[in-house]
């Protein structure tokens, strides 16, 4: 495109469009202003961009980060915007992946305390490394703590073996 389809395109912008992505890319810097400075080395951010982050980062007072913010966000129009949301969900992979580590083991866990020996059978076909033993313990320690109204340790020891122990084919 030449430069005179580049203004016509935002000419043709509304102020209500241009308004949003200002905004967006605010949110984006106070974002960003969140992360630490090894986390944003790894992003595709300028020079420039970084020291103002860093700086925004130092400011405690609200109105004076507001505006830092909004100097990022302006900083933020000329990079490449795809590239650095591409960047940012590749970091935030293997924390989706815990969590949804972390959700097999809550739903192992509630099915093991809900359906006893029959689950455990069908969680050590799906893992067969896990200690079948060591399993219906924690289940029956579970179950008694629950009927006597106890704080609930062995459902939580049950939870942290699960987590710690299960395969990624078994959470899924």
């Amino acid at each position: 495109m030449t430069e005179s389809t580049d203004s016509q395109d935002e000419l043709e912008k509304s102020k209500t469009a241009v308004k949003q992505e200002l905004a967006e890319l605010t949110r984006l810097g106070e974002q960003l202003c969140q992360y630490s400075q090894a986390r944003l080395a790894s992003l595709p951010l300028t020079d420039r961009l970084l020291a103002a982050i860093a700086e925004a980062q130092k400011i405690s007072s609200p109105p004076g980060r507001r505006r830092q913010v909004k100097y990022i966000g302006k900083l933020l129009r000329d990079i490449d915007l795809d590239a650095l949301e591409l960047a940012i969900r590749l970091q935030d992979q293997p924390h989706l992946e815990e969590v949804d580590r972390h959700h097999a083991a809550e739903q192992w866990r509630d099915r093991l305390l809900a359906e006893g020996d029959g689950a455990i059978t069908e969680l050590l076909a799906e893992a067969p490394t896990l200690d079948r033993q060591k399993l219906r313990q924690l289940v029956l320690a579970a179950n008694r703590e629950n009927t006597r109204s106890a704080p609930p340790k062995s459902a939580r020891l049950l939870f942290r073996y699960l987590r710690d122990n299960l395969p990624e084919a078994a959470g899924k």
